[in-house]
């Protein structure tokens, strides 16, 4: 067997197997050792692991259609389909646990020396660190999509639904249900899909493609570049149907003008179930959110997603509470 200790040496080890295996060339089939090591390290990713549906049968490394640029370890299941791993974010989940559990420290606990089953210590629960206190919207001037929309007599402004409501750190999430013909989404869906230029950049932490396409688009004039994560995506002017659905949402989000329409938009197509984006803020220098209050307005085309929002530091398997959830469907509309 094998073991590792830090995370860094069991990245090594599997970067030396991809190597091994492309200098060998042919299947790129995984032999018994190394199969172990990269299914147990599947098996550490739950949205890896919930995916496994049949026995798996071989794991290969080689190129998958959903990731055409790069190369990635692949379930291959004996009923004929194939599932693409990231290994490092089998590593990233692999080493989120920390220490094994269900070991003992030595010591006094551990060994009384009178033959009794050792004593249970209380737990006593970790002080939580306090927020620093935010100011009031009343204070900030911070109105609601909701209250916007209501300023401007808008008819559907009494159907926003605010699922997250912090007023004490001045955090909010809105959601809409679709108020757009089927017809009209069905045309938004098809020109948004074909007439956008996809990217599927590399994670340079990773090094492997991030898990969804995604676009970057600005008004005219508009050429700066969105950063996140390591990832540049260059901007793509707006296309005709980026006006046509603003006109279609931007009133029902209270803005009748369009001076006041937003002025660049982040795009993400995912293609199936395996597609994503995890955890993360969006605190991109290049919008100043954490300097003063910013909206973000999405709207949703497609097949339903599961949305959720959780604060800041609470990571999975600390508390693992996830604080809000919200499921998007075709044509809903969501802001924060």
């Amino acid at each position: 067997g094998r073991s590792f200790a830090e995370k860094d040496d069991l990245i090594k080890h599997v970067r030396e197997l991809q190597k091994r295996l492309d200098d060998k060339g042919g299947d790129g089939v995984l032999e018994a050792e190394d199969r172990f090591l990269i299914f147990h390290m599947v098996m550490q990713n739950p949205r890896t692991a919930e995916r496994i549906k049949a026995p798996v049968c071989a794991i290969r490394y080689g190129v998958h259609h959903s990731f055409p640029q790069n190369k990635c370890f692949i379930l291959v299941f004996n009923d004929g389909t194939e599932e693409p791993v990231s290994f490092m974010k089998c590593v990233k989940e692999l080493f989120a646990l920390g220490p094994a559990r269900g070991k003992r420290a030595r010591g006094a606990e551990a060994d009384q020396g009178d033959g009794k089953a050792p004593k249970k210590r209380q737990r006593t629960a970790s002080p939580e660190p306090a927020r620093a206190a935010e100011q009031s919207r009343s204070e900030t001037g911070l109105q609601l999509i909701r209250e916007v929309a209501a300023a401007q007599k808008h008819p559907l402004a009494t159907k926003w639904e605010y699922p997250l409501m912090d007023e004490e750190y001045r955090c909010f999430a809105g959601l809409m249900r679709c108020p757009v013909e089927p017809e009209t989404l069905k045309s938004f869906y098809e020109r948004v899909a074909s007439g956008t230029t996809w990217g599927q950049p590399i994670d340079p932490r990773s090094s492997e493609p991030i898990p969804r396409k995604t676009a970057w688009m600005t008004s005219p004039g508009i050429k700066c570049t969105y950063r996140y994560g390591g990832v540049d995506v260059e901007p793509q002017e707006f296309p005709d149907w980026m006006l046509d659905l603003m006109q279609v949402y931007m009133p029902i989000c209270g803005l009748s003008s369009r001076e006041e329409w937003p002025n660049s938009c982040n795009l993400n197509l995912y293609e199936d179930g395996g597609m994503s984006v995890g955890w993360h803020s969006d605190d991109e220098k290049l919008f100043e959110g954490r300097y003063r209050d910013i909206r973000i307005i999405s709207v949703s085309l497609g097949q339903a997603r599961t949305f959720e929002l959780r604060e800041i530091g609470i990571e999975d398997g600390a508390d693992g509470r996830i604080k809000y959830k919200m499921r998007l469907g075709d044509g809903d509309l969501c802001t924060m």
